[in-house]
């Protein structure tokens, strides 16, 4: 038994806030939250650009693309995102062939795998990574990361 709502329609109207910054000079809130946000994507921008530096210097630095994935998510860049993780899996496997810390390439890889296509596709991958370097004897541990057990 509640009376009807009423619905009053009003408008509001504010000043554009004042704030006293630089010894006394007048600036305008609005203007100086724009600066910062200026400031941020020119940091921003310069840091995308010398990770770009740093992988055409070398580009088997796994680390650089994911890095760059990391600022573009935070952009929300979901498919920047993406490509920069599949060029890491890439690089990865350029780790791989050269043997540079090839024993955290192939797990960091198969994290990423899972990441990004799910565990099926990383189990996948270290299955065929083991039998293929079974004569190496890679540590237990690379085999508990995924579950697996050598008989």
């Amino acid at each position: 038994n509640l009376p009807p709502l009423e619905i009053i329609d009003c408008k509001v109207e504010t000043e554009v806030p004042q704030g006293m910054l630089f010894g006394g000079l007048s600036v305008n809130a609005t203007d100086y939250n724009k600066s910062l946000r200026e400031t941020e994507e020119l940091r921003i921008n310069k840091t995308i650009e010398i990770w770009n530096r740093v992988i055409q210097i070398k580009q088997d630095y796994v680390e650089a693309y994911l890095y760059l994935a990391g600022i573009f998510q935070k952009l929300h860049d979901f498919e920047q995102v993406r490509i920069l993780k599949e060029k890491a899996l890439i690089a990865y496997d350029m780790r791989i062939l050269n043997k540079d810390f090839m024993d955290d390439a192939i797990i960091d890889k198969s994290i990423l795998l899972k990441e990004l296509y799910g565990t099926e596709r990383a189990i996948e991958y270290m299955q065929k990574i083991l039998s293929e370097n079974a004569d190496e004897n890679l540590p237990e541990s690379r085999n508990w990361i995924i579950g697996l057990k050598n008989s």
